[in-house]
Order: structure tokens, then C-alpha cells, then sequence
């Protein structure tokens, strides 16, 4: 039996691949200008249902259909499409930035509707994560209004997908592949209607298998090895390794106003999670990094 310091150690790294992983999205986006928003997360969710599916085959798990599984395969399909019209519209940093406000909305959504008022403490980090989003959200340098505006869509319904993650009767893996799906059949008219060329051909499969498919599976795996705040706090590495690959790869750069507001924002959710106190339920963990 492997020892638990020793399955702790193996639960970061693979968080840490997933992190990896979904970090390339950025990339992804900007090397695929020939395709609509919803063409290229038609086609990326479409290879990752095939990924998803076959893991369902092999492991024997049952798809179920339920309010919870329904209500997270629609935070799943949206966050995606809102996430890439996002990077579309902004500067990779941007996009990724915004949608890691989701602690926010969580703590907004769990107060407005089920009276969970968050303690000062959270308070405090969520006003941080809030002025930080303010410093991002200002147009030009690669930034837009419409851009800013998806990209805290993609951190609502982000939270939408961690909170059906707790609700009762939830799986994660029946959310992710009905959620891939149903992104992948929303946006099949604009895929059947423009032309995909192998640059584009090349970043739907990579996104669909790295980016969607396998860094989901890399951070199941990494989460039934470590508690989830440790996973959380590596996943908060994606908003500095995202706009990196882009800057490297892309040459895209962001205003120096985006970075300080994107520092502000990792910060605050950093803090935030450590004020958490409360365990995170495994498959409510698994499927909120959903993307």
C-alpha cells in the first residue's frame, strides 16, 4: 500500500500535468483565427466526448440523467463557449482571469439563494478577487468590452458547474460528456460551414484530447490522491502558465494593467481558498475545473 505522504506527493504532480494541460487553451484559440467561437468548441468538445465516452466504456459507469447531472452539463457546455469567445475577443490573460472569478459567484450564489452568508474573512478576499477584476477589465491593449463580458460569464456559469457538483445525485462524468455533447451539437452548424484547415484541424484535436479530455481525467485522478485545496491552489497556477504559452508561442503580450489585476485576482483566490474550512466533496472537486 502506497504510503500517504507518498500518494500526496502523486496527487500534485498530476494536478499539476492537469493544470499543465488545460493551460494550453490560450494557444489554442489564437492559433485557430479561421474558426468561429462556437465552430472550435464545437469540434474540441466533439473529440472530447469521444475520450470522455470511452472512458465510460471501460471503467462500466452508467450515464445518468438527473436535475444535478443537467444542470452541470449546461454550466460545462457554457463555460466553454463563453471562455473561448472570451480569449477570442481578448487577450488570452484576460479571458483566463475573469473566469477563475468563479469563487466569487460561488459565494455571491450561495448566499443569494441558500443564505450561506460568507464570513468576513471571505469577505475580504472576495472584494480583493473583485478589484482585481476591475483592473482587468478595462478595454484596449487586446482587451474589449464584449471579451471582458463573456469572460465573466465563463466565471458564472464556472461556478454553476461546482455548484450542481454538490447537489445531490451528481456525477461528474455524466455532466462532463452530456455537457461536451451538447456544446458539440450547439455549434455543429457553424463547424459544417466553414472551412477547417489543418492549422485549425490540429487545435480542435489538441484541445478535445489535451486541453478538455485528458486534463480532466489526469485531475480525477490527481484528487483522489491529494485533499482538494491543495488541487485547487495548483489549478491556480493555469491564469500565469495560460497567457505565457500565448506570449511565447503567439507573441501576444497583455497590457501591464491586465497583469497587475491578474496578480490581484490569483492572490485573492489563493487567500480565498485558504479560508475555506470545509472539505470539498470529491466529485464536486472533479468537476469544477471543467472548461
Amino acid at each position: 500500500m502506497q504510503p500517504k505522504h507518498e500518494k500526496r506527493g502523486t496527487g500534485a504532480l498530476l494536478c499539476l500535468a492537469a493544470t499543465l494541460a488545460f493551460s494550453i487553451g490560450g494557444v489554442c484559440v489564437k492559433a485557430s483565427p479561421g474558426l468561429s467561437p462556437m465552430a472550435l468548441n464545437s469540434g474540441r468538445c466533439f473529440v472530447a466526448a469521444l475520450l470522455t465516452g470511452a472512458v465510460c466504456l471501460l471503467r462500466g459507469h452508467r450515464i445518468k440523467l438527473n436535475f444535478a447531472v443537467i444542470t452541470g452539463a449546461l454550466s460545462v457546455c457554457l463555460t466553454g463557449i463563453f471562455y473561448i469567445f472570451s480569449a477570442r475577443l481578448s487577450t488570452a490573460a484576460n479571458a483566463i482571469i475573469l473566469q477563475y472569478t468563479s469563487p466569487v459567484f460561488v459565494a455571491l450564489l450561495l448566499w443569494a439563494f441558500q443564505g450561506q452568508k460568507p464570513s468576513k474573512g471571505k469577505l475580504l478576499w472576495v472584494g480583493v478577487v473583485f478589484c482585481g477584476t476591475v483592473l482587468c477589465c478595462g478595454a484596449g491593449g487586446g482587451n474589449s468590452v464584449a471579451g471582458n463580458l463573456f469572460g465573466l460569464a465563463s466565471g458564472l456559469t464556472f461556478a454553476g458547474v461546482f455548484l450542481s457538483g454538490q447537489m445531490e445525485e451528481a456525477d461528474a462524468l455524466s455532466a462532463c460528456l452530456l455537457g461536451e455533447l451538447l456544446a458539440g451539437v450547439t455549434g455543429l452548424p457553424f463547424l459544417m460551414n466553414e472551412p477547417v484547415d489543418t492549422a485549425s484541424l490540429a487545435c480542435i484535436v489538441a484541445m478535445g484530447l489535451i486541453q478538455t479530455g485528458s486534463a480532466y481525467l489526469l485531475l480525477s485522478a490527481g484528487l483522489a490522491r491529494t485533499d482538494p485545496l491543495t488541487a485547487n491552489l495548483i489549478c491556480a497556477l493555469e491564469p500565469v502558465a495560460n497567457p505565457l504559452w500565448v506570449a511565447l508561442l503567439c507573441g501576444e503580450i497583455p497590457p501591464l494593467r491586465t497583469l497587475l489585476g491578474g496578480a490581484v485576482v490569483v492572490f485573492g483566490v489563493v487567500c480565498y481558498q485558504k479560508q475555506q474550512k470545509e472539505k470539498i466533496p470529491g466529485k464536486a472537486a472533479a468537476i469544477v475545473q471543467r472548461k
